[in-house]
């Protein structure tokens, strides 16, 4: 029974597939703008999932120079206190 329904649904895939790239050509043929780009893609799908992730997801790999690239140094030292700078300062 697998082995029926496991062939139905390849040749349903290969119907699909086949019914799109027939579309595509004929759209290609045609000269039809396709008014869907890949910008309005990355705009409405990629861009809002990758602000839906944690902050540690999207930040792990970045190394800590390209993280801190753009920020002012009030910026970046107002999260430590001053006795946390001094600390640190000492240490170097």
């Amino acid at each position: 029974m697998l082995i029926i329904l496991t062939k139905t649904v390849k040749q349903g895939v290969y119907k699909i597939k086949s019914l799109l790239n027939q579309l595509y050509q004929l759209y290609l043929k045609e000269g039809v703008d396709m008014p869907y780009t890949f910008e309005d893609f990355h705009r409405e799908y990629t861009m809002p999932f990758i602000e839906s992730l944690p902050t540690e997801l999207r930040l792990k790999g970045i190394p800590p120079d390209e993280r801190l690239k753009g920020l002012a140094a009030n910026e970046v030292f107002k999260q430590y206190s001053l006795s946390e700078i001094e600390a640190y300062l000492l240490k170097c």
